[in-house]
């Protein structure tokens, strides 16, 4: 008897689960929003600041007086968030659509990316930043980050990792500021709001691939309670994998 009630138990679960075939769930994908403005807004947000305290802990007759310029390329980073939302997702329609066996990426109706569900298992990650850290970059961006490193080593050599610390700073500036473009409040703000699913498409340029301000049709992006809560849904019913426990990283590249 308790046999036959726990096979109806099953059945009856079965049944009610959701037909993402018939009903998909439905998202925006903002992920070259993400691309092109993340890392350039975090990097140029965390020197201003960087620079900011820097002068003031070297007791700078100038720390006042720049503080001006300081502001104006602040708002400048704020306003390319806008602009760029404004052009990737204002000007287009991008979605995703996650489907029982499938996630699609969509530009305007256009199937742009097709995923199967089984192939996300060996991407599964949640970054800090926007990327999983795997060590592959091209050759601009191997000159971009030892010309960095070397400028800031030389002229603030022991401040090195609180220049680091600013970047993680502007970063999380990045965040507030695309949840309240997006949502018009900050009332559903994650730390780690992206779910990396697959490697990344860049364009293919000459020496340089773009890998820090280009990727597409790659991750999903949580900018609300309801869409958590339908994705971690989506793979604990079809992948049997609890989001919240995909590993994280933290590091910039």
């Amino acid at each position: 008897m308790e046999n036959e009630n726990f096979k109806n138990d099953i059945f009856n679960k079965n049944k009610n689960l959701r037909d993402y075939d018939k009903e998909p769930i439905i998202l925006t994908n903002y992920d070259e929003v993400i691309a092109t403005t993340m890392f350039l807004f975090s990097f140029i947000f965390g020197f201003i600041l960087f620079l900011l305290f820097a002068r003031f802990f070297e007791n700078s007759s100038g720390v006042y007086d720049s503080v001006g310029s300081e502001i104006f390329f602040i708002i400048i980073l704020f306003l390319s968030v806008v602009l760029a939302h404004r052009h990737y997702n204002v000007s287009k329609k991008r979605e995703i659509y996650l489907t029982n066996d499938f996630i699609s990426f969509y530009d305007d109706a256009k199937l742009k990316r097709k995923i199967s569900i089984n192939e996300i298992d060996k991407f599964l990650f949640k970054p800090f930043f926007r990327k999983k850290s795997s060590g592959k970059f091209d050759v601009g961006d191997k000159i971009f980050f030892c010309v960095v490193l070397a400028c800031v080593i030389y002229a603030y050599k022991f401040l090195f990792i609180f220049f680091i610390f600013c970047i993680f700073i502007g970063n999380i500036i990045f965040k507030f500021t695309l949840l309240f473009i997006i949502n018009g409040n900050l009332r559903h703000f994650r730390i780690f709001p992206i779910v990396i699913i697959a490697e990344p498409q860049y364009p293919n340029h000459f020496l340089y691939a773009g890998t820090l301000v280009a990727g597409s049709y790659y991750f999903l992006y949580i900018y609300n309670n309801q869409i958590y809560y339908d994705i971690k849904n989506w793979f604990l019913t079809r992948k049997n994998i609890n989001i919240d426990n995909i590993k994280k990283g933290y590091l910039p590249l």
